[in-house]
């Protein structure tokens, strides 16, 4: 699983801004040192969506169930109505793995004994 190591590190060192779905995602990526993650907020979705106006592009990391696939549409509809370029390419590599959730990412490198994983057990 380098490949997933690899992909943490690429996040890591990611510039654009990092849309979840939830505050359980951002702290599972957070635990593995992957900042600059933005959860979805209780305001309405375009609002959400313009608040970022001022980024050249963004990192869409939703679930893989039907509620994340059905909001990553409207998602990617609204960020390239307004001009955002959207990042998909993680979401396809992560996409490969055994994890329907990102929320279960940072438990899954523990469990796999991850150096990443290891290091962020501290925090649960």
């Amino acid at each position: 699983m380098e490949e997933l190591d690899e992909l943490i590190n690429q996040l890591k060192s990611e510039i654009w801004p990092i849309i979840v779905e939830g505050k359980k995602d951002k702290r599972a990526l957070e635990r593995l040192g992957v900042h600059n993650v933005h959860p979805l907020s209780g305001k309405p979705l375009f609002h959400f969506i313009e608040s970022f106006g001022n980024s050249e592009g963004v990192i869409l990391l939703l679930d893989y169930d039907k509620a994340g696939r059905k909001l990553k549409k409207r998602l990617l509809q609204g960020f390239q109505r307004i001009g955002i370029k959207v990042e998909l390419s993680y979401d396809r590599k992560l996409r490969k793995t055994k994890l329907s959730h990102i929320e279960g990412l940072a438990k899954y490198m523990e469990r796999r004994g991850d150096a990443s994983g290891k290091n962020c057990s501290r925090f649960s």
